[in-house]
């Protein structure tokens, strides 16, 4: 790792689509300007499963050696991106919050059985990736 060009980031927030494609831009770039490694910090409460899973995915196909360091609190979808890093590191004082998977609806949401059976089966697939 020492002889190896490498980028820092912080990514400090919640796991959303913008957050999530936000980070991969700026790795690409770095790899693409000549980064072999991408050190990232990260404290997140978590956020979307979906973004979690993208990040962690992307993170594990790019071309460069990935470190990832708690630097507060890692939690939720969080703690998936996390996984990611070749590296894992977790400051002294940080935490990991990980619980099963859920997914949340407003009120006036609607399903057909069909639906809720298909939601059913994503929830124990994300489980089972986990």
């Amino acid at each position: 790792m020492e002889n190896k060009k490498t980028s820092y980031f912080s990514f400090h927030g919640d796991i959303h689509v913008t957050s999530v494609n936000n980070l991969i831009f700026n790795c690409e770039r770095e790899i693409n300007s000549g980064a072999e490694h991408l050190y990232i910090s990260i404290s997140s409460r978590g956020g979307l499963t979906d973004s979690g899973f993208h990040l962690y995915n992307t993170l594990k196909a790019l071309k460069a050696e990935v470190t990832m360091h708690n630097t507060g609190s890692v939690e939720s979808a969080g703690f998936v991106a996390f996984l990611a890093g070749d590296n894992r590191i977790s400051s002294a004082d940080s935490r990991f919050l990980v619980h099963k998977p859920m997914r949340r609806f407003s009120a006036d949401t609607s399903f057909d059985e069909k639906q809720i059976s298909e939601f059913s089966q994503l929830l124990r697939n994300d489980e089972l990736n986990i």
